[in-house]
């Protein structure tokens, strides 16, 4: 492993609900507990996509409406 190389990432999630056109929209923002650096996302795709591009060694599974617990392996640092 190289000693650059990220074994894990710390985030602080905050998510709300903002109005928007007559709707209602989910919002997030992530604070990267180690730095203190914060992003704002106006949707939980924009979300998604930037988690996506944070860890693009990590093939995704599908999306399902269950989640599987995670091994005690995943948690490991």
């Amino acid at each position: 492993m190289d000693a650059g190389e990220q074994r894990y990432a710390a985030y602080l999630l905050r998510l709300w609900r903002r109005e928007q056109d007559g709707g209602r929209l989910w919002c997030a923002a992530l604070e990267e507990v180690h730095s203190g650096e914060r992003r704002t996302f106006a949707s939980l795709q924009a979300l998604i996509a930037f988690l996506v591009t944070s860890c693009p060694e990590q093939p995704l599974p599908p999306v399902t409406a269950r989640s599987q617990p995670l091994d005690a392996e995943d948690h490991a640092t």
